[in-house]
């Protein structure tokens, strides 16, 4: 019995670890087939060429499907290519579509933009902007779908031009649209620092969605700068005007040494009568010495008591008393007037045209006829 239940038990446990390794390669399988919607939609596509191009040259070779020279170069996307250009951006397009099906789409990138530069086929414009999207460019995969499909169908073909219009419409609706004006000859505009042109002239395109920095500038005039917000589909017009500086200068109320005199005068009124105010005080002292030593006590005498000899002093004393707070009347008023001079008479920045220029106009009188000059500045 005891065998038996062993061997129930062993073939339950095979039985378990059969149903965990089924459920096991079933998720694997699972996982190993399923790709993401975003990933299926965007991979990317053989675009074949027409006969007469090798923008997207197969296994066949370039040559091969380079077609006839005289009927290449009756596309507008030929004219100006030699064959031999057109041979090597085939072999970088087949290279950079390799690479896009692997993906590595940052050197399937580097590929496309290389033959461009020899040969700006639309079907190269298209390959790139596939890379560009699954790089997260927005802009530039925008821009690339457009040149793609600047000729029609014909040269990518109706499945990839109904992809490349499909994937520009979803586009637009994420990033923000921006409208650039500049009137001003010679100004240099730029967009978060990447050059757009020399005016006058204007610029439109996409930009992602979040804070931009416009600015025009130009020597000898105000750069003018823009900080613009968009958000996705929003559309935004921007004229950039620059403007012609105010020059500054400095002026003053009244020359400045009057302030300055009006105030060293009331000094000087203050300081005579601190010298007859220091004289009254040593004069008083004297009086009050005298007094105590003719009387016998600080408190003085009486009237019948106070020795007549002092009695001059003491008029003497009280007269340059007076004379100091009198001095002092003056001199204050004159001291502060000199101090609200100076606040009034701080140098003030004005602003006045730049344009300075010089005008002639006739003068004409019964005595004389000339010219009269007139200065603005």
């Amino acid at each position: 019995m005891g065998s038996n239940d062993s061997t129930m038990s062993e073939r339950k446990q095979k039985r378990t670890r059969r149903r965990a390794c089924s459920l096991a390669l079933g998720v694997w399988l699972a996982l190993a087939c399923w790709q993401p919607a975003e990933a299926q939609e965007v991979a990317p596509a053989r675009i074949e060429p027409d006969d007469q191009t090798t923008a997207a040259a197969g296994a066949t070779g370039a040559a091969d499907q380079m077609g006839s020279a005289n009927a290449a170069a009756e596309k507008p996307w030929n004219q100006g290519v030699s064959l031999a250009r057109r041979r090597e951006a085939s072999a970088l397009f087949d290279t950079g579509y390799e690479l896009l099906t692997v993906p590595l789409f940052s050197q399937a990138a580097e590929k496309f933009e290389a033959a461009l530069a020899l040969y700006e086929h639309p079907a190269i414009y298209f390959n790139l902007a596939l890379a560009q999207f699954n790089l997260v460019q927005p802009v530039q995969s925008y821009e690339n779908f457009g040149k793609a499909m600047a000729y029609g169908e014909g040269p990518i073909g109706t499945l990839a031009y109904g992809r490349a219009r499909e994937y520009r419409r979803r586009l637009s609706q994420q990033l923000g649209h921006l409208e650039i004006r500049c009137d001003t000859p010679g100004a240099r505009v730029t967009l978060d620092g990447r050059p757009l042109f020399v005016g006058p002239g204007r610029y439109e395109g996409k930009v992602t969605p979040g804070e931009h920095q416009l600015l025009a500038s130009k020597s000898g005039f105000i750069a003018a700068t823009e900080r613009v917000v968009l958000s996705g589909g929003e559309r935004a017009r921007v004229p950039l005007v620059l403007a012609l500086p105010e020059l500054t200068t400095t002026v003053r109320r009244w020359p400045a040494w009057r302030p300055w005199a009006v105030t060293a005068v009331g000094a000087a009124i203050v300081a005579v009568g601190g010298v007859i105010d220091w004289q009254a005080e040593n004069a008083f002292a004297d009086l009050n010495a005298a007094v105590t030593a003719r009387c016998g006590s600080p408190s003085g005498c009486t009237s019948a008591e106070f020795p007549a000899g002092l009695r001059g002093d003491r008029e003497a004393a009280e007269t340059l008393d007076a004379r100091a707070h009198r001095v002092y009347l003056v001199g204050v008023p004159v001291l502060v007037a000199g101090a609200v001079l100076l606040y009034l008479n701080r140098e003030q920045t004005v602003r006045r045209r730049a344009d300075a220029a010089v005008n002639l106009r006739p003068a004409l009188s019964p005595e004389m006829a000339g010219v009269a000059v007139d200065w603005r500045f």
